[in-house]
Order: C-alpha cells, then structure tokens, then sequence
C-alpha cells in the first residue's frame, strides 16, 4: 500500500521518520512532537489480524527497501483494531500521549523524513 507521505519522503531519497526501537526514541519523540498533533511513523499494517505482530516499520527510499520488526510495544489499549477494515497505517496520537493506534492511510497529519548522514 503505497501512501503519499511515504512517496514525499521515498521521492527525495529519506525514509519516513520514526522507527521508535526503544522507549528512549518514543520519550525524545514525545517531547518533539508536543503541541504539534498526531503523527505518522514508519509503521504499516502487513496483513489484517488485530495483532500488534500485523505491523512492521517500512523503511524505502528511491533505491532502498527494507522490512523491520517492530520490537517496542506503544499501542494504545485495544490498538490495533483495523475499525472498519481499512487502517493500515500506524500513527502516534496526540491526546493519548502520543502512544499508538492504526488509523486510515488517507487521514491527514503531520510526518517527518529522516535522512542517515552516517
């Protein structure tokens, strides 16, 4: 499933921010993110159980493609639940302090890119 904050950022050659690994990353995020609103992350649904398992971060740009487990637990309590059989996205929501929950693709919210200088 193809979104157009994952080409904006796919198109310049970054991926789509927040691959949140620890709760190190979510504690800095949060604090980025304060008075900003929701946020899209890195994180897609890739099949259609309830199971947090059902996503993954996808990491793409213009010449690189990667798949990754999501090994830290930030969903909101009974998140994911695909209501209505269409959220494949993952978002981190403001008025939950910024912990998780699937929401549609086509929902309009803030994201950021993220460049690798290494």
């Amino acid at each position: 499933m193809s979104c157009t904050f994952y080409e904006f950022c796919s198109f310049r050659s970054v991926t789509l921010y927040v691959k949140v690994k620890l709760y190190i990353y979510y504690s800095f995020l949060k604090h980025l993110l304060t008075d900003i609103g929701n946020s899209w992350t890195a994180g897609q649904r890739v099949n259609v159980t309830n199971d947090p398992s059902s996503f993954i971060w996808i990491l793409q740009t213009s010449n690189y493609y990667a798949k990754l487990p999501i090994n830290y637990d930030g969903w909101i309590l009974r998140e994911p639940n695909n209501n209505g059989g269409h959220e494949y996205c993952l978002v981190q929501v403001q008025y939950v302090n910024y912990f998780w929950q699937d929401r549609s693709c086509a929902d309009r919210n803030v994201f950021f890119c993220e460049i690798d200088i290494a």
